[in-house]
This record gives structure tokens, sequence and C-alpha cells, in this order.
């Protein structure tokens, strides 16, 4: 009869539909002066004030702005020269002016090759805040969750320490009326202390996920006040494996490290183009050497490749346009097994919270009052009470503690996609 008494009170706390302390809730509770916030607010004060994401955007125009400038020729150089004579000359006695013009015209297509190149880069950077920004609402949805999920251990372990000081009120009593011993009451003392030693261990726990939720979302998480509205009771959604694989696929950080590839190609042409890039033409005006003559000139500037013809920057440029593609592989292989890996997790982890649900919603609340009744009749001793209320809280923690794990595989296997991070 003990042995089945003890075993019911063990599993009592993990589900109990009267008043919901069995199981994680469908959010948590208000601070103490009733505000708490949503994972979109989050989300929001995180696009909106992370100065990571001010950063990249500075990244990006920047990128822009030089791919605008890549493209241009070189400024043309003006030169002017003035001769004076020093002796036997036939120049003007006052000297002789002469300017020029020259200007470098790049006729093998290296500025538009730079500029592909440069627009790829900047495309890649844009890439990059694109992931930076998803990954920052990764880390702000894990933090949710961790912090809803602290709130309500803490919970618990609130609702354990008023179901033993309700509990020590009875041995109280027993003892004072001479129907057990004193080492009840000092059994049962220990117990307490000890509950509310781990409610302010919870406390602490919620203090320091708050701070990794603040260092998440950045200076705007002054905005976001009480606790997170989440809901732990209900597993989160599986997607299908296929759909995930397709959507990884197109991760930011995946397409960045192809537009790198591509940038690099174009890095190849530039080399190509290089050797040989165009001419130089110079114009000129001056006075000539009999009085009141006026010449022009037409000067023609071509660079041989004769020394250097561009044998080491091509092959350079090839084998960073090689490693480029390479490392954009290895990334978009990396993803897929990271998929894959999430995926299985979840399923996993949400067959356990479900599994472990379901059975607790069968148990009975009767089974508590009966726990207390069976210390009233002498059927249980204190040792066995108090070990009934514990393993009661313990397995409502471990409801707690799968609801968690389930809601943060779902969030690996959303970060490892790369997609959206807002709740669905």
């Amino acid at each position: 009869m003990k042995r089945g008494i003890v075993l019911a009170i063990i599993v009592l706390a993990m589900l109990r539909p009267a008043n919901a302390r069995s199981e994680p809730r469908a959010a948590a509770a208000g601070s103490e002066d009733g505000s708490s916030f949503t994972l979109e607010a989050a989300l929001a004060a995180t696009r909106r004030g992370h100065p990571l994401l001010r950063a990249a955007s500075s990244v990006v125009a920047a990128a822009h702005a030089y791919a605008f400038t890549s493209g241009h020729w070189t400024n043309p150089i003006v030169d002017a020269t003035w001769l004076q004579a020093v002796r036997r000359s036939s120049y003007d006695p006052s000297g002789v002016p002469s300017i020029g013009v020259t200007q470098f015209i790049e006729i093998a297509g290296a500025p538009r090759a730079r500029r592909r190149s440069a627009l790829a880069e900047a495309h890649a950077t844009e890439s990059d805040r694109e992931a930076l920004l998803r990954d920052l609402e990764w880390s702000v949805r894990e933090a949710v969750i961790r912090l809803a999920a602290e709130h309500e251990r803490r919970r618990i372990q609130e609702d354990a320490l008023a179901d033993l000081e309700r509990a020590e009120g009875i041995v109280l009593r027993r003892v004072d009326a001479g129907r057990a011993p004193r080492y009840d009451a000092s059994r049962i003392a220990i117990a307490v202390e000890q509950v509310r030693a781990d409610a302010a261990e919870a406390a602490a726990a919620i203090a320091r996920t708050r701070g990794d939720l603040e260092v998440a979302v950045g200076p705007s998480a002054r905005e976001l006040n009480g606790v997170p509205r989440y809901d732990l009771a209900e597993p989160p959604a599986s997607s299908s494996l296929e759909l995930a694989e397709l959507e990884a696929a197109r991760r930011a950080d995946v397409v960045a490290a192809r537009r790198r590839a591509e940038a690099a190609g174009e890095d190849v042409a530039v080399a190509k183009r290089s050797v040989a890039p165009g001419i130089g033409v110079r114009l000129g005006a001056g006075y000539g050497q009999a009085p009141g003559q006026a010449d022009v000139s037409v000067g023609v500037v071509v660079p041989l490749p004769v020394l250097e013809r561009g044998g080491g920057s091509i092959v350079a440029a090839r084998a960073v346009a090689e490693e480029r593609r390479a490392r954009a592989d290895a990334l978009e292989s990396s993803v897929v097994q990271r998929v894959r890996s999430a995926h299985a997790e979840l399923s996993i982890r949400v067959a356990a919270f479900t599994k472990y649900r379901e059975h607790v919603r069968q148990l009975d609340e009767r089974l508590r009052s009966e726990a207390e009744a069976g210390y009233r009749d002498a059927k249980l001793s204190v040792l066995e009470l108090v070990d009934a209320l514990r393993s009661l809280r313990d397995a409502r923690l471990r409801a707690v503690d799968l609801a968690e794990a389930a809601h943060l595989a779902k969030t690996a296997l959303g970060r490892a996609v790369g997609g959206d991070a807002r709740e669905r």
C-alpha cells in the first residue's frame, strides 16, 4: 500500500489540470507589476536598435560606394611647362609656356570587370547583414525561451515551497499532539529550507538569463519590461526535412559565400585585363621656337607587357577564386548536415515531450490529498512524505526541461535553416 501511494505521488505534479501546476503554462505570468512582453516585441527591438546591425549597414554602404568608384577610369593629368632661355636661345626672351593633358584610356575593359567584382562583393555584404540579423533574432528567441522556462521553474519552486509549508503544518500538529516524534518536525524544517534556497537559485537564474536576453537584443532591451509571454505548454511544430533543406540552400551566409566566389571569378578577368589595360593619350599646346609660332602635340603611351605579363597575378586570382568556390561548397554541405541533425533532434525531443505530457495527464489530483492523509493516519513516515513532495516538484521541473529542450531544438533547426525567427 505504501509503495503504491509513494509511486503515485512521485508523478502527481507532472500535470494537474485543476490548477495547471503539473506542466509548463501556455504563457509566463506577469511580473510583480503585471508587465510582460512578447517574442515579436523582442525581435522588433533587436531590429530597431542593435549596434551590430548599424555597423553592418555601414559596411554595405561602403561596399556599394567602392563599387561605384571602381568602375571609373583614372583621372586625366594636366601638366604645364615653362621654358626660359639661358643663352643663345631662339625662344622668346621672356620664356615659352606649354601645357598638356594626359588621359589613360582603359580599352581592355578592366574598369567594367572591377565594377562587376565590387558589385558582387557589395551584394555579399548585404547577405552578411541579413545573416547577422537572422543570427541575432534566433539568439533573441533562444534567450526568450530560456527566460520563460526560468520563470516557470521559479513558479514551480514557489509552489513546492507552499506544499512543504502546508505539509510542515500537518507534521507540527501531529508532533504537538504527541502522535509523531520531534524528529519529524526537524526533518521537514530542513526540507522547507532546502526548497526555499532552491527558489532563491531560480530567482538568480532569472537574473542571469535576463542578462543574456539584453545582450542579444541590444540597447533597446530596456523597452522590454516584465517576463516573456511564450507558449511552453504545447510542443513546437516540426517542418518537412525536404523543405528545410531547400530553404537552407538559400541561407544568407551561403548566398554571401557564393557571391564572394563570383567576385573572385571577376578578379581573374581583372588580372587578365590589367596586363595590357589600355593606352595613354596626351594632347599639348605651346609656343614654338620662331617668333609668333604656336604648336600643338599629340602623344601616345603604350605599356608593353614584356617584363611582367600577369603570370603571377592571374594564377593567384584563379587560386583565390577556386578557394572561394570550395569554401562555399563546404559551407553549403555543412549547412545541410546541420539541418538534418537538428531536424532529427527536434523530432525526438517533441516526441519525448508529447509522450511525457500525455502520460501525466492521466493522473488524478486526489493523490496529493491521499498522501497527506497517509501521513496523518501514520501510513507514511515523514521521510516518505518529504520525498514524495520533492519528487512531485522534480517531476514538474522535468516537464519544464522537456518543454524547453523541445523549443530550443526548434530554435536550433531554425538557426540551421536560416529562416525567420518569428513565432510560428
